[in-house]
């Protein structure tokens, strides 16, 4: 057993010192490059272009030795589009990093990472309600990478952006609003693409928010999903109700925190989960509502589900003790609901006039008439 033991010691000692004489190899050649950088900064143009899908332009540029290998900065570097020629980034700073094991096995150049600091990107909602980045319709803005029509791997990629500004305009607004992304995520592989952001919000629109959102990419395009979490901060009601110009209510006030999860495919919710503490709520005449609790929401070809746990509010007509509420359907083939099962382990139908803003005129009329109570 010993025996064996010192056998596999030594390879292993043999293994590592393989390992660092390559390092030790690239990390001498890579610094034997340096110096003469400048006459190949056409070259590496081509192929920092080729490698991303973007068309990068620069008017300097210097390499280093990460901690996860080579990398190349480029600075005042512009990232364009092949396909729309519009320009997607510029930033003061942008660097590329190389893969080290496939320069160190495969002997091939391979960008696995990039990180874009300090820049600013438009987003704008037109009046069709498409939206546009930085000048481009949002599903045109990146073109296809070499594999990803044909289903070949692609590898992993890491892109990430530091101190990101985002310029939000909707149809009628003068001046854009700006979210501040101190730091977003976007990790890439040949099974999924996950996302992970952490946003300052406007003063209008509440304090922060992080949204974290995970597709698996498995399957056509069409069909993949998307699961995403967003914590928000500190929201402020009346800001976010400014946002939604067709909205005919709109909240005046309140504020709180919002912890919500959902599953989105096929253009549509399929699934939500809200987590909610929200005060000194006012809308349309109504006001020092506060609600809290589990919202949970669930709809696929079978029914819907709405559900609300560890409920609790406070309204004008009197406080709504904790408490759990479900409202269930099944439909059929054409989407008619054929069975209705209510559970709530308290109701009090003298709240529904706390509803009464999102009514229609008729509905109105009728719970005048009835009154219930």
């Amino acid at each position: 057993m010993n025996r064996f033991l010192k056998r596999l010691l030594k390879f292993f000692a043999y293994v590592a010192g393989g390992i660092v004489i390559l390092l030790a190899i690239a990390v001498g050649l890579f610094r034997l490059f340096l110096p003469r950088l400048p006459e190949y900064q056409e070259d590496i143009k081509s192929w920092t272009s080729a490698a991303i899908g973007l068309s990068v332009e620069f008017s300097g540029m210097d390499a280093r030795w990460g901690l996860s290998g080579p990398e190349l900065e480029f600075y005042d570097a512009e990232l364009v589009s092949p396909d729309t020629n519009s320009r997607i980034v510029a930033a003061e700073q942008v660097s590329v990093g190389v893969g080290l094991m496939r320069l160190l096995v495969d002997r091939k150049a391979i960008v696995d990472r990039v990180v874009v600091r300090d820049t600013s990107i438009e987003v704008r909602q037109l009046d069709n309600g498409e939206w546009w980045v930085q000048g481009s319709p949002f599903d045109k803005l990146m073109p296809a990478r070499s594999g990803e029509t044909t289903g070949t791997g692609l590898g992993r990629i890491e892109i990430i952006g530091e101190d990101v500004e985002i310029q939000f305009l909707q149809p009628g607004d003068e001046r854009p609003r700006t979210f501040l992304i101190s730091e977003i995520t976007v990790d890439r592989d040949d099974v999924r693409m996950a996302i992970d952001a952490d946003v300052d919000l406007p003063e209008d629109l509440g304090r922060n928010l992080r949204v974290a959102a995970t597709q698996m990419l498995a399957g056509p395009a069409e069909e993949r999903s998307w699961d995403v979490s967003v914590q928000i901060n500190d929201v402020s009601l009346a800001g976010v109700a400014a946002m939604q110009p067709s909205e005919a209510v709109r909240f005046e006030a309140g504020g709180g925190d919002l912890d919500l999860s959902l599953a989105y495919a096929n253009k549509r919710v399929q699934s939500a989960t809200v987590d909610l503490d929200i005060e000194d709520i006012a809308i349309a005449g109504l006001a020092d509502l506060a609600l809290s609790g589990r919202l949970e929401f669930l709809n696929d070809a079978d029914g819907w589900l709405v559900a609300a746990n560890d409920f609790r509010a406070t309204t004008p007509t009197g406080e709504w003790p904790l408490s759990s509420l479900r409202l269930e359907t099944s439909t059929d083939a054409a989407g008619k609901v054929v069975m209705l099962n209510a559970r709530a382990s308290y109701l009090n139908f003298a709240h529904i006039a706390v509803a009464e803003p999102w009514l229609t005129a008729e509905q109105r009329s009728l719970l005048a008439e009835y009154d219930p109570s």
